[in-house]
């Protein structure tokens, strides 16, 4: 893979690390005991991630996977402290 193919993978990644924090707060995401799971397979989300992710930057052939899924959870973690932190100074301004 080229250049702009890993970068599109990268982008992925940012893609898919934005968008947990809103898929965990849709209403499948939770729990049910009458399924003893949830709705949406949301428990499989880490397993698919590190799976799919592991093989896309095989692929590229960077050697870069470590470093790459190390990024993921950063990027991941930096989201949550934004999103923390507007709720709390959208919360002040109330």
């Amino acid at each position: 893979m080229d250049e702009d193919e890993h970068l599109l993978a990268c982008l992925l990644m940012v893609f898919v690390a934005v968008s947990i924090p809103k898929l965990a707060r849709n209403e499948n995401s939770f729990y049910r005991a009458s399924l003893e799971g949830h709705a949406n397979n949301i428990h499989c989300m880490a397993a698919a991630v590190n799976n799919i992710f592991g093989a896309l930057f095989h692929i590229c052939g960077q050697g870069d996977i470590e470093d790459r899924m190390k990024e993921f959870l950063a990027v991941s973690n930096d989201v949550q402290d934004l999103l923390y932190l507007y709720k709390t100074s959208s919360e002040l301004i109330l």
